[in-house]
């Protein structure tokens, strides 16, 4: 009885200071709760949706320890009603934005992304589109929503609100490939760098397992109110989470951000060794004297001093005036009492206690600190020397109420030793859901009958879950479905419905038609499934084995996989066959509806159809006989294109590699970010077909007249082997081979990028090469040596070279400069490093001393240079030292006045 009366009287205290603290600011009408808690500040009205989820959150986890009390004077249903009413204000603003939901569903574009701002009293979008697209605070809504609801809540009310949620779905699992601006925004969001983030995306895993499968009616809830969650668009965002970590993104080493992804509210990470690795980095890099920064170089709130800051960027200005966040203190200590460890959460409780002020006798969270202005200098010169001084909120007269709510949170998990648990058995639930009829929300007659389908963009039960005719909405995209949604069995109504990958289907594009690669991707497929599986039930794969299948070399393959299938090593798997017909002289045929769609369009009819539809029944046919040319042609003409391009891209790109798209030497793309499938599909066929018809399929699979399997062994062997195992090629053209194929796939020397940023650093007016110029300022200022933004911008002006194996002699060169920067440090470059420039000075060195290649066109020694080892006496090395020299005695390098060997 005496501990209910303690717990009963710590309560109450708590109760006292969030309704004088949070629910004060309230908002009456929406239940939003302001930025600015001054109602004459001019934020006073405005409300941002991560702000007003953290509120709500301590408002729901008081109402959670009153319900341990007997008697809890009504205010377990008052704090619960007050949470519910912000989560509905949200979704109300939400509701009201259902256009642009629309549009970000097809473009995921920032223009047409939600707002983040909204005004507290009427649910209009506040400010500016530019610097909204957050989507870790949509994730952030949906994960509590889920917890709330799980915790016995009534949020959501209506169908109509189911459909709106599933549609918060579609918003934000394509985040492994949506650049967001982030939790953190420069002080500019209009040139704020959108990127991936593993913040934002770590928070979307974490919304998209929580919800997965959850019924947002509640216990009272059918199948209709159940969500659904592409369960390959979960996998890719873990697959990307997990490759950038523990980095923030391309351009940032570590945020503060990502404590919320990787421990408390998210716990998004499965790998622990990597978890740790993670939060050190954070600590290592962020953490100070007032708190943790919210990254490095971050300039909000950093003094300008003119006298001072005169002639520095924006990022110089920053360096070591960081402001310092005690929020992050609470972030640290909430996910160390989620994992047991008392310990350090004491520690981080005790950092914050000496950060905190006193107001009227309640202790409020500050939020940041700050270095006056007229210390700037000094904490410059002596970095951690100066105290900073504390800054309530950036609106003068105002409470930080994200940071007050958290620290509620704190409080109540501190001395409430048993509320953690209630916390983990919700959180327990949400992991473990049944197999859910995601289907049974509609009637039969809106859907496709059929019990099997391809996987493909026309899945079509699919598109019916969200679609709200009332709302705008019209259900799931058109999206292809991976190997993980293709090998569940839906119901519809008690009817099992299957579908097989689109990965083995010939008519969305025709790599599968190829026995090998279709052998291949099917073990492939298996594999992957059983590795990613994590749904009730067992993962069903439909195979469709054809006729053309088991023809020619490939059937012993196909004969010993069916012997493999049926002695049940593969347990699942359900095979169909059927029969397709087949004619000849496709190639002439493809050719001449070419020129007719050219001269009449798709429209133009014919007895049997119009012209695509010509198209379309040659390229069938030729599917069946296998007649690769013809069914490139036919693919190219349908702009066909292979599935998951997109994603695939994306991984290239977040492990730091640039992919070029387009005709080389012609009209090419570099791409540095991600790109929908639609962007992707435009390039191709807008750079490609009008060189050659073949190409925009030929750039998905690369090389022209082999079969599917022939170019997979071949890629796999260009991309792995040295210049001695290229195919037969006489001996003087070996390292011409070398050139052009290391050039053709970006491959650089160990520590190359390291080397250049050595070599920019002594000159002045940076390096060009083919009309790109990598300049010294900024680059140095705001990127660091061995960063992925600076190997991308190295990448960017190496891309604006043609001739593959003249790139590689530009990497060749830029060691041969380092090598000789190193060894003699006094040099400088007192103009800019033309390379093309060097590199014609060495082929003249090389025609030079070798007098037969004289007569030669200017391309034919090239090649003849080109050729040449980089290592014997006569070698390309020898001849890029020289010319590097050359610059040197013809001035365009000067020796510093503290060389050794300058006069004085």
């Amino acid at each position: 009885m005496a501990n209910m009366e303690a717990l009963s009287k710590r309560l109450d205290t708590y109760y006292v200071a969030i309704k004088k603290l949070i629910l004060k600011y309230q908002s009456p009408s929406i239940g939003l709760f302001p930025l600015d808690t001054n109602i004459k500040g001019p934020d006073s009205l405005c409300g941002h949706v991560r702000d007003n989820i953290y509120c709500a959150a301590a408002i729901w986890s008081l109402s959670l320890a009153y319900r341990k009390l007997d008697d809890d004077r009504g205010r377990t249903y008052e704090l619960q009603q007050s949470a519910v009413k912000c989560m509905r204000g949200i979704l109300f603003c939400y509701l009201r934005q259902t256009d642009r939901m629309e549009k970000f569903k097809r473009t995921q574009s920032w223009q047409d992304s939600l707002y983040s701002t909204y005004h507290i009293v009427t649910g209009d979008p506040i400010g500016d589109i530019a610097g909204q697209l957050e989507i870790d605070a949509v994730a952030l809504y949906m994960l509590y929503l889920v917890q709330m609801i799980g915790s016995g809540l009534q949020v959501v009310y209506t169908s109509d609100e189911v459909d709106l949620i599933q549609n918060l779905v579609y918003y934000i699992e394509r985040a492994y490939r949506t650049p967001d601006y982030g939790m953190h925004h420069t002080d500019n969001k209009k040139d704020a760098n959108r990127e991936l983030r593993a913040s934002s995306i770590g928070m979307v895993l974490a919304a998209l397992h929580a919800i997965n499968g959850f019924n947002v009616f509640g216990p009272a809830g059918t199948s209709s109110s159940v969500i659904y969650v592409d369960p390959d668009a979960y996998h890719r965002n873990n697959t990307i989470f997990h490759t950038l970590l523990p980095r923030e993104s391309s351009t940032r080493d570590t945020d503060a951000a990502l404590l919320a992804s990787v421990g408390y509210p998210a716990f998004a990470v499965t790998d622990e060794e990597l978890q740790l690795k993670t939060k050190a980095v954070i600590l290592n890099k962020l953490m100070g004297s007032y708190g943790l920064k919210r990254f490095v170089n971050d300039s909000y709130h950093v003094p300008v001093v003119d006298c001072i800051d005169d002639g520095y960027t924006l990022t110089q200005r920053s360096k070591n005036l960081e402001c310092e966040w005690p929020i992050y203190l609470i972030f640290l200590s909430l996910d160390a009492i989620f994992n047991g460890d008392e310990e350090k959460s004491q520690k981080y409780r005790d950092r914050l206690k000496d950060l905190i002020y006193m107001s009227d006798g309640t202790e409020i969270v500050p939020e940041f600190y700050y270095v006056p202005k007229h210390y700037v200098h000094s904490e410059r010169v002596n970095p951690k020397s100066q105290t900073k001084k504390i800054c309530g909120s950036r609106y003068p007269g105002s409470l930080f109420l994200q940071g007050q709510s958290l620290y509620y949170i704190q409080q109540l998990l501190e001395y409430l030793s048993n509320l953690s648990g209630i916390v983990n058995e919700i959180v327990d639930e949400l992991i473990t859901v049944d197999d859910i009829d995601v289907i049974g929300r509609h009637s039969p007659s809106s859907l496709w009958r059929q019990y099997s389908s391809k996987g493909g963009g026309s899945f079509k039960r699919f598109e019916q879950l969200g679609y709200n005719k009332k709302l705008g909405l019209n259900g799931r995209p058109k999206r292809p479905m991976g190997p993980l949604g293709t090998s569940k069995v839906y119901r519809l109504h008690g009817i099992p419905i299957i579908s097989y990958p689109l990965m083995l289907d010939q008519t969305d594009f025709y790599m599968s038609l190829d026995s090998s690669v279709f052998i291949n991707n099917l073990k492939n497929g298996l594999k992957f499934i059983h590795d990613n599986w994590n749904m009730t039930g067992r993962p069903t794969v439909c195979v469709f084995l054809r006729d053309f299948n088991v023809r020619r070399s490939h059937f012993r393959e196909i004969f010993d996989l069916i012997y493999t299938l049926k002695t049940g090593e593969c347990n699942g798997v359900r095979i169909r066959l059927g029969k397709l017909q087949e004619t000849d002289n496709l190639l002439k045929k493809m050719t001449i509806l070419n020129i007719l769609l050219k001269d009449h369009g798709p429209g133009h009819y014919f007895i049997d159809g119009n012209i695509l539809d010509c198209v379309n029944s040659v390229y069938s046919t030729a599917c069946s006989v296998l007649a690769w040319s013809a069914i490139r042609y036919g693919a190219s003409l349908l702009n066909k294109v292979v599935d998951s391009l997109a994603p695939s891209i994306t991984t290239m790109l977040v492990k730091g590699k640039q992919v070029t798209l387009g005709i080389f030497g012609h009209e090419e793309v570099v791409v540095s970010s991600p790109l929908t499938p639609a962007e992707i599909k435009l390039i191709l066929y807008s750079k490609c077909v009008s060189y050659n018809v073949r190409e925009a399929v030929l750039q998905q699979e690369c090389v022209e007249s082999l079969s599917p399997s022939m170019i997979r062994k071949l890629l796999i062997q260009l991309l792995s082997s040295e210049f001695h195992e290229l195919p037969e090629v006489k001996s003087e053209k070996r390292w011409l081979y070398h050139r052009i194929l290391v050039g053709a796939i970006n491959r650089v020397p160990k520590n190359f990028y390291e080397n250049v940023w050595n070599v920019l650093y002594k000159a002045p007016d940076g390096i060009c090469v083919s009309g790109k110029v990598l300049p010294r300022s900024p680059t140095i200022k705001e990127m660091t040596c061995r960063g992925m933004g600076f190997a991308l911008r190295v990448e960017e002006m190496l891309s604006g070279i043609s001739k593959p194996q003249y790139r590689q002699i530009a990497v060749e060169l830029l060691t041969v400069i380092a090598t000789i920067a190193e060894r003699n440090p006094e040099l400088h470059f007192q103009e800019v490093i033309n390379l093309n420039k060097i590199v014609m000075n060495a082929i003249e060195l090389f025609i030079a001393s070798n007098p037969n290649y004289e007569g030669l066109t200017l391309e034919e020694q090239e090649d003849h240079f080109f050729s040449s080892s980089p290592c014997d006496k006569n070698s390309t090395t020898t001849f890029l030292a020289r010319a590097v020299v050359n610059q040197l005695l013809e001035g365009c390098i000067t020796v510093t006045e503290q060389s050794p060997c300058s006069i004085t």
